[in-house]
């Protein structure tokens, strides 16, 4: 990754275009951590939804880095559901 690419964490209900982005995080240029918090998902709904991460390149591209899905497999029961969000646990 060039210090001037970024990674997107995107969440859908489901794993198509179509389907309304509930969380869009980006790392900081040149890093691959990609910081998120509860205020960032507290208006979602407890439950499971479709995760991607994707490598911006410096030329403008998009790729996608994880799952590593292609064609016909990005849409399939492989890429639904691997992103849970439950509710917080806090201990005293």
């Amino acid at each position: 990754m060039g210090e001037d690419e970024y990674l997107i964490f995107g969440v859908r209900e489901r794993p198509i275009a179509s389907s309304e982005l509930l969380l869009e995080i980006q790392s900081e240029p040149g890093s691959n951590y990609i910081p998120f918090a509860h205020d960032d998902t507290v208006d979602i709904p407890i439950g499971f939804y479709s995760a991607e991460i994707q490598l911006m390149l410096s030329d403008g591209q998009r790729t996608t880095v994880w799952p590593l899905l292609s064609g016909s497999k990005r849409t399939s029961t492989e890429n639904r559901r691997n992103f849970c969000l439950m509710t917080e646990v806090v201990y005293n």
